[in-house]
């Protein structure tokens, strides 16, 4: 395993705490806008919070005009649109950011089940089906990377899940991860992208492919929207990109990908190692006995990444 490292990470500053603060006020706003004194209520309880810190904002907050999922480990969860996805909560924060798990392309929550365990025991876990997969409903919304970074914060808003959170993304799903960190970085603790889909893909990595890869590769886009709508997401990632400052990056790169010539793999390296760029604090580490689901082959590796993250 070998890792490269970026820069060190900082602590949360209190600016940062109060920015997050002034954020979710105005969420507040836009989401209850048609019940004033439920709004002036929140807002003062969450400045009032950072003044007198013995005070569980949250526990407040949430009961007030919104019907939360809070007990139930696995559970299905309406979203605007009429539509429900399923939903997996596991373990107690313990004061710990909870660590949430973006799936890859056409799949769904089991694809964490070799991390899901250990990481469970420190903190809360949260994974679901995207809309259309697994056991979860259709969404009428394009199966866009925007798209489903509405549903997903509009789904850990519902289900009672404060922030800050870890999130971690395999593949087609750091691509999300990484959409959402730009979109709400006040929120977002801690990014680990496993082996994620780099936005250059396409005019980089794909045409050193042979012939055969490429004609499977652009066939395979039938469980979970269209060959557009995935280009369409790496095209959102390149004009959304944002510095993310001092959030905390790792990058985990397969090393033992099938059909890779020797070439090809250090390519693939080399556009992970490009990803660090998007953090002061970035690090890579080359998994180099995995293949793309490393966390299946070492879920050893992820299962540390996460580890660090939350010790930070």
């Amino acid at each position: 395993m070998l890792t490269y490292r970026r820069a060190e990470s900082e602590g949360v500053s209190p600016l940062r705490r109060w920015s997050w603060t002034i954020l979710k006020v105005l969420e507040i706003i836009l989401i209850y806008k048609e019940k004033p004194a439920a709004i002036w209520l929140r807002a003062f309880l969450l400045i009032y919070s950072r003044i007198d810190s013995r005070i569980d904002v949250n526990k407040i907050i949430w009961g007030i005009g919104m019907e939360c999922k809070k007990t139930a480990t696995e559970s299905f969860i309406e979203l605007d649109g009429g539509y429900k996805l399923f939903t997996k909560t596991i373990g107690q924060s313990n004061g710990n950011p909870t660590v949430v798990m973006e799936a890859g392309y056409g799949d769904f929550s089991n694809a964490w089940d070799k991390i899901i365990p250990e990481i469970a025991k420190l903190t809360k876990v949260f994974v679901y089906d995207r809309a259309g997969l697994g056991t979860s409903e259709k969404s009428p919304n394009p199966r866009t990377s925007k798209e489903m970074v509405k549903e997903l914060n509009e789904l850990l808003t519902k289900a009672c899940l404060k922030p800050p959170y870890i999130l971690v993304g395999h593949s087609f799903g750091g691509l999300n991860v990484r959409l959402y960190t730009s979109e709400f970085p006040i929120e977002v603790a801690g990014v680990i992208l496993v082996d994620s889909t780099p936005e250059d893909y396409k005019e980089r990595f794909l045409p050193t492919m042979s012939a055969e890869f490429q004609e499977a590769y652009n066939k395979q886009f039938v469980h979970e929207g269209t060959y557009e709508e995935f280009m369409e997401s790496l095209n959102q990632i390149k004009q959304s990109q944002r510095h993310l400052g001092s959030v905390p990056v790792i990058v985990l790169s397969a090393g033992k990908k099938a059909h890779y010539s020797p070439k090809s793999q250090a390519l693939w390296h080399e556009l992970q190692k490009e990803i660090l760029n998007i953090s002061d604090d970035s690090e890579l580490i080359i998994a180099h006995n995995s293949a793309h689901y490393i966390q299946h082959d070492e879920p050893e590796i992820v299962i540390s990444a996460i580890k660090r993250l939350l010790q930070k």
